[in-house]
């Protein structure tokens, strides 16, 4: 997955989304430091390491040079969220 942006506020996320022209996008909230948290992703599971790090060099230079986008992986989200309930 490629990462765009985080930051506590989701209407930041959402403004900076909409400016640069952006649909499909997630954003994925979270907890850090024991306060609310917001990760926007760009929209779509990569398949491989390699197919999103393709997808992150063909960003529009606009969003490159505001935030600095990186590829992470499912495995390291999956992290960041909280523990499901368990099933009643």
């Amino acid at each position: 997955m490629v990462q765009l942006a985080a930051t506590e506020s989701e209407t930041r996320l959402r403004s900076y989304a909409e400016r640069n022209g952006l649909s499909g996008y997630v954003i994925l909230r979270t907890r850090r430091n024991g306060q609310d948290w917001h990760v926007l992703l760009l929209g779509g599971f990569h398949p491989n390491q390699a197919a999103a790090e393709t997808a992150l060099t063909r960003l529009p230079e606009a969003l490159r040079s505001e935030t600095t986008p990186w590829v992470r992986s499912v495995r390291s989200l999956r992290r960041l969220l909280p523990p499901a309930d368990p099933a009643p």
